[in-house]
């Protein structure tokens, strides 16, 4: 286990980091995450290797080994193994599933069946969004704009028909508040607009606002109901 400072990167609630990994390529730190590397030293490795749990956005520099092509880049996310060479990508591994949206390159994803010999392979485009839900039986692939899932390293909150369950999601996973929504027809309501990610209020007081709710904060917990 890895257990040395630098291989080894977390953030706290409502906090993001820019980690400058060994081959000078950049990883984001979403809230609430950690990033852990296999060794310090990858001078001399053919596979750079990461395991991450929470999100992040990784930028991967083309790497050449000395003996033979390039160097992959490894990311581990829950059961879904994302292999590069140079590319922009966002990884997020939470609530059992990981979901990666490709903003450039390419990127070959494993996604690990109970047994390893019936592991399956996806080559992704940019543009595209693929996720792989825990008990590894569902497989979701679309065509999304990859701006929008990765607005939060730019520090926005941008939210594209988005459920109240979704955004509590996000409220709790992101902030370390929890959510409760007292109004069951909230449920069924869906959130476009956007809001900077370093202040929780200005989205709670644009729901308020939109749907006319009475939003209290009591400790950690967060009350949604309707006026």
């Amino acid at each position: 286990s890895v257990s040395t400072s630098t291989s080894e990167y977390s953030t706290a609630y409502g906090e993001t980091k820019t980690i400058v990994l060994p081959d000078q390529s950049t990883v984001t730190l979403n809230a609430n995450s950690l990033l852990r590397l296999a060794q310090d030293n990858w001078d001399n490795t053919l596979e750079r290797e990461v395991w991450l749990d929470g999100e992040a956005f990784f930028e991967v520099m083309r790497q050449k080994a000395p003996t033979k092509g390039a160097v992959k880049f490894v990311v581990h996310s829950g059961n879904v193994r994302v292999e590069v060479l140079g590319t922009k990508f966002n990884v997020n591994n939470r609530h059992q599933a990981t979901q990666v949206v490709l903003s450039s390159g390419e990127v070959k994803l494993s996604i690990e069946r109970d047994t390893k010999s019936s592991a399956e392979a996806i080559l992704m485009k940019p543009g595209e969004l693929v996720a792989v839900d825990a008990d590894q039986r569902e497989v979701e692939r679309k065509v999304v704009d990859p701006a929008k899932y990765t607005s939060w390293t730019e520090n926005k909150l941008v939210f594209d028909n988005t459920s109240f369950v979704k955004i509590g999601q996000l409220i709790e996973d992101n902030y370390g508040l929890r959510v409760s929504i007292r109004t069951p027809a909230l449920l069924d309501k869906e959130f476009t607009g956007a809001a900077p990610a370093d202040n929780l209020n200005v989205l709670l007081e644009k729901l308020a606002l939109v749907y006319n709710l009475d939003i209290t904060r009591n400790d950690d917990e967060l009350i949604i109901q309707e006026k």
